[in-house]
């Protein structure tokens, strides 16, 4: 016997824009050359043709949310630090 339930999926992830400050985008560049494993695991965008394949045949649906977050020399240096850890 076959049940069918019903149940939703969430995708959550975070992706920068680099081009805000010269700040992260030197920030970026910093984690790509000593980041151990920053450019395989990075999520650049969301590619919603793969996503709608992989769920077939099922309807996929998106909604986006902009989170600002101040990126100044604390945060940057937390974050820095942060990755330094796994370098």
């Amino acid at each position: 016997m076959f049940i069918r339930l019903q149940a939703w999926v969430a995708l959550v992830w975070s992706v920068r824009n680099i081009t805000e400050s010269a700040l992260i985008n030197d920030y970026e560049s910093l984690i790509r050359e000593y980041g151990k494993d920053y450019t395989s695991s990075n999520a650049v965008k969301m590619d919603k043709v793969v996503l709608k394949q992989f769920f077939e045949p099922y309807p996929v649906k998106t909604a986006f949310f902009e989170n600002l977050q101040p990126f100044d020399w604390e945060g940057f240096y937390r974050l820095l630090i942060a990755y330094g850890q796994r370098i």
